[in-house]
This record gives C-alpha cells, sequence and structure tokens, in this order.
C-alpha cells in the first residue's frame, strides 16, 4: 500500500504507539517509504516521561524503588 501511495504522489503512513525511547520502527516504516508517521499519542509520552522523572526523583530521596515505566501494554505495529 505504501509503495501504490507514493507512486500515485500520495502521502502514506502509520500511527501506532510505539516505545517512546525506540525508533526503530518508525525508521524501518520510513525506510518503507511511509512519509507520515505518528509515533504517541501527546497523553502517553506525557505519561510516561512524568512516570520516570517522578520514578527517579523518589529513588534520589530514597523513597523506595521507584517508578521506572508504565503499567500499560504498548499496541505496537511492526514493518514487515
Amino acid at each position: 500500500m505504501i509503495t501504490t501511495a507514493r507512486a500515485g504522489s500520495l502521502d502514506a503512513g502509520i500511527h501506532a504507539i510505539y516505545p517512546p525511547d525506540s525508533l526503530a520502527d518508525e525508521e524501518r516504516w520510513a525506510q518503507l517509504g511511509a512519509n507520515f508517521i505518528l509515533k504517541a499519542a501527546d497523553v502517553i509520552l506525557f505519561a510516561v516521561g512524568i512516570r520516570r522523572e517522578l520514578g527517579e526523583l523518589k529513588q534520589r530521596l530514597g523513597d523506595g524503588a521507584g517508578e521506572q515505566g508504565p503499567d500499560y501494554q504498548y499496541l505496537i505495529s511492526t514493518p514487515s
């Protein structure tokens, strides 16, 4: 579909939620010709970032082990 769309001068891409610290899947989609890639929802990126930072702060202050990541699973679409 990407090849067909791009051959017709149309944009082609993917909207999926990928782990915030990884770009491998997005890079592969781009290599396949996708020129429109949405990485994640703003609220998910915010939740992951704030949870990571608060977990680090808890560790620095000696408040337990701290939280390092989200409790939910990512919806992942892997290019083949």
